[in-house]
């Protein structure tokens, strides 16, 4: 019996919005990753398409551009059905003692909320400030959703492909290691103690734990998000035409540096028959790569769709990675105008030395990379190294 997928992705801001649509004649699984922005697009998909139910509801990681639009979705719509949570988020209580929240654990909580910038909303024809709030928190109050959270256990390369049921395939966990989760739960501490001079106890279980998690991280991005704006943002793309050396320089570019939390991203490889699609999330290109080279003997994977890491970020995108796995089509979601996509992780994935047509799927053509590559003179380029640029962010087969 022939299966269909539909593998879509929706513009978020500079964040990811992921589906993948899969059905038979009578029967679909609807699988959600990320969302960095709720928008009257998405949520008409999410209502209309998929009738308020998703069966799988991936957050890849802690991010806002990853998880402020699930936030929103829930908020928006409390009569969602989801049937499984995929979320890393200091959850893991199993064999501990469940303690009530401490009185300063719930002060911190408020303080930590108060950071954190309020959300605008219509309601009855008035903007109003809505209170901020985490996706732990909002996850905790709705029963079913809670349940469908997998609690015990972290998402790691140690955890089982996850079977969809009925023919739909799996999911293969590529990243993170438990040592990626391990590193992230142990700067928590840190830095929640830098935060509040209080000390957490791990020995146990604090209701309430995740969304502290969760503020700790997000109070602490966003810190760090501002003092990157202080910093001008320089692109070797910055001028085009470029020169052959230019592109030489790109090309031949190492990563060498993945902040912790996009280390300790969720990649995920869903196989379902002869097909595949890689969702890398924002993680970190070396180590998906070795867990690939683990899973398939070495030999490289070909895949349907290919969801670029970290929306193109030049340290996302390495030689190996690309080594090992390649694709016809290569969706670059969210990013921004001007190193992410990078010139950098681009010419890594066209220039292949063969002449295998690839699609390169943007969101954002304000970008100064798709920009050029959409230009007359950009024409010559996709014509050497055999690529096209397309906005059409939609890819259907059967499987």
């Amino acid at each position: 019996m022939s299966m269909n997928a539909r593998f879509i992705t929706f513009k978020a801001k500079q964040g990811d919005c992921i589906f993948l649509i899969l059905r038979d004649e009578n029967l679909s699984c609807h699988i959600m990753v990320d969302c960095g922005s709720y928008s009257d697009e998405i949520k008409e998909f999410v209502e209309k398409d998929l009738q308020k139910r998703i069966d799988v509801l991936v957050a890849t990681h802690i991010d806002n551009d990853h998880i402020d639009g699930l936030v929103e979705m829930l908020q928006q719509t409390p009569d969602l059905t989801i049937g499984k949570v995929i979320y890393n988020c200091n959850q893991l209580w199993k064999g501990k003692p469940l303690v009530p929240t401490p009185e300063d654990i719930k002060n911190d909580i408020q303080m930590l909320e108060n950071n954190l910038p309020s959300k605008q909303s219509a309601n009855w024809g008035k903007i109003k400030a809505d209170k901020a709030t985490t996706f732990a928190e909002i996850l905790a109050k709705n029963t079913s959703w809670w349940k469908a959270w997998k609690k015990d256990e972290y998402i790691t390369i140690n955890t089982k492909p996850i079977p969809l049921g009925n023919n739909f395939g799996q999911l293969v966990v590529l990243s993170p290691t438990v040592e990626d989760i391990t590193k992230l739960d142990l700067e928590f501490k840190i830095e929640y103690n830098r935060l509040t001079k209080h000390i957490i106890d791990h020995s146990e279980y604090i209701n309430g734990q995740e969304t502290l998690f969760e503020l700790v991280e997000r109070v602490a991005a966003m810190k760090r998000v501002n003092y990157q704006m202080t910093i001008p943002v320089k692109t070797s793309a910055a001028n085009f035409p470029w020169s052959i050396e230019q592109i030489k320089k790109a090309y031949e570019y190492e990563p060498i540096c993945v902040s912790d939390e996009n280390t300790a991203s969720i990649a995920l490889m869903w196989e379902g028959g002869d097909k595949k699609i890689l969702l890398m999330g924002d993680a970190e290109p070396d180590e998906v790569a070795a867990q690939i080279e683990k899973l398939y003997q070495g030999t490289q994977v070909n895949v349907e769709a290919i969801k670029v890491s970290h929306h193109g970020s030049k340290h996302s995108t390495n030689f190996r990675l690309m080594k090992i796995v390649d694709s016809d089509n290569y969706f670059f979601t969210g990013g921004n105008n001007s190193n992410k996509p990078s010139l950098e992780a681009f010419m890594k994935i066209v220039n292949r030395q063969d002449k295998r047509q690839r699609t390169l799927h943007f969101h954002n053509f304000d970008n100064i990379i798709v920009k050029a590559m959409s230009s007359n003179q950009g024409c010559s380029l996709q014509k050497q190294y055999h690529f096209k640029m397309s906005g059409k962010n939609e890819l259907r087969f059967e499987y």
